[in-house]
């Protein structure tokens, strides 16, 4: 179950002062922190396999690049998603060239993998916060259901099977299916 702690009331500003936690706190509406989940077998599974999938269609077209556990600070939340895509023009890049310690922008995607004890209307809340923060497509990933719920600023879809992200707007040419990020236990 995630901690939330609700009767601190922390500005966002009072909160990205505390230290890094592990597993990471994130703030959410009305202040309220909790601390992600520390991932299960079946979660980090499928977050290495979300993310050498997107890798490696980044990698191929020179696109962007690919983060995990990657903060990002919004106008009244900071998050930390499961998986998250940043174009190669939108790369959190400091001044010297060097990487910016927390991006500014928001992803171009953010995936969040669903974790036991996590409510999947909650999670749809953060994806659909994304899409407001100016992320193109966020994932909402559901290991029991087997099923990814995609979200763009012009539809939200289930996929299941062979159904195909869709990743075009985001990443064009890369194909990944629902089957593709689940363990084959057999």
């Amino acid at each position: 179950m995630a901690i939330a702690i609700t009767n601190w009331p922390l500005t966002l500003e009072q909160f990205l002062a505390l230290p890094e936690a592990e597993p990471p706190l994130e703030y959410g509406p009305d202040g309220v922190v909790a601390q992600k989940m520390s991932p299960t077998t079946e979660h980090a599974f499928i977050q290495v396999r979300l993310s050498a999938r997107l890798l490696a269609c980044a990698e191929s077209s020179g696109r962007g690049e690919v983060f995990t556990e990657l903060r990002y600070t919004g106008r009244d939340r900071s998050k930390v998603p499961d998986v998250a895509y940043y174009a190669r023009e939108r790369l959190p890049r400091a001044p010297g060239g060097g990487w910016l310690r927390y991006p500014k922008e928001a992803p171009d995607l953010a995936a969040e993998i669903l974790s036991p004890d996590q409510s999947a209307r909650s999670e749809a809340a953060t994806c659909r916060w994304y899409l407001a923060e100016g992320t193109r497509l966020a994932l909402l990933v559901e290991p029991v259901a087997r099923r990814v719920t995609a979200f763009t600023s012009s539809f939200e879809t289930v996929l299941r099977g062979a159904d195909r992200l869709p990743l075009d707007g985001v990443l064009p040419g890369c194909k990944i299916t629902v089957e593709d990020l689940f363990p084959s236990l057999d």
